[in-house]
């Protein structure tokens, strides 16, 4: 298993910078996803993905680039797509990366040499998270997907193990725990689904889209919504904890 080791942020700051996205964006209009994607760190290499479709590997220590930024391919007719907005993830040494155009990429952490391309959705905006060897990432056509990943050296070879529909969008990022899967979706709510097997625990109806990526921490779930309210909910029974609605601010 690799160490993943990401920048810490206090709860508080989380909760803090939700509130203000909420409150400055409002539930009445969602545009296009924009901007750079999150990174994650493993050894010496900060991985990244850009709007303009680049997975770069920096040092985090100096700025270097580790190698020259891979620019994502994408199709003639779909050059509009050729964007990164979710977080990679890495696993054995792969950079796993969601793209825009709705492909699973897998590139050499050491050298960014591109390995696999698997044409999965219509569309990526929040990044792949793993488990226990299983990729799971939602995507526009709103759909959770999980894969069961195989890395055989230079090799990696991904096999269906389940998705599950929803009625919009998934924009966020998956948040998931021993055998807990949580995720939002512009659809008004937050789910939460057994990794195994896909099957639904529960559901959770906010007042609007959910775009953001929740936070699973301690049996709990957390997380914002675009009606201007950042929910706690209980992990296991999905039953609201306490709410902060931004409105009142």
């Amino acid at each position: 298993m690799n160490l993943l080791i990401g920048h810490k942020v206090s709860f508080a700051l989380l909760l803090s910078v939700s509130l203000v996205l909420i409150a400055s964006m409002g539930c009445s209009h969602i545009s296009n996803p924009q901007g750079w994607s999150g990174g994650v760190i493993v050894d010496d290499a900060l991985i990244m993905g850009s709007m303009d479709g680049q997975v770069l590997s920096i040092n985090p220590e100096n700025g270097r680039q580790n190698w020259p930024p891979v620019k994502i391919r994408v199709e003639e007719k779909e050059e509009n797509k050729r964007a990164v907005y979710g977080t990679p993830a890495i696993y054995e040494n792969i950079v796993f990366v969601a793209s825009y155009d709705g492909k699973l990429q897998a590139f050499a952490l050491h050298d960014g040499r591109l390995l696999e391309s698997e044409p999965v959705a219509n569309e990526f905006v929040g990044g792949p998270v793993f488990s226990q060897g299983r990729l799971f990432v939602g995507s526009s056509d709103g759909i959770m997907h999980a894969y069961d990943v195989d890395v055989n050296g230079q090799t990696v070879i991904l096999e269906k193990a389940w998705e599950f529909s929803v009625e919009a969008s998934i924009w966020s990022t998956a948040a998931v725990e021993d055998n807990l899967l949580v995720f939002s979706s512009l659809d008004h709510n937050v789910y939460a689904l057994d990794a195994k097997s896909g099957k639904e625990l529960w559901k959770f109806q906010t007042g609007a889209a959910v775009a953001a990526n929740p936070v699973l921490h301690k049996g709990n779930v957390y997380v914002g919504s675009f009606d201007s309210v950042f929910y706690s909910i209980d992990a296991f029974s999905g039953d609201e904890n306490w709410i902060i609605d931004g409105n009142n601010f």
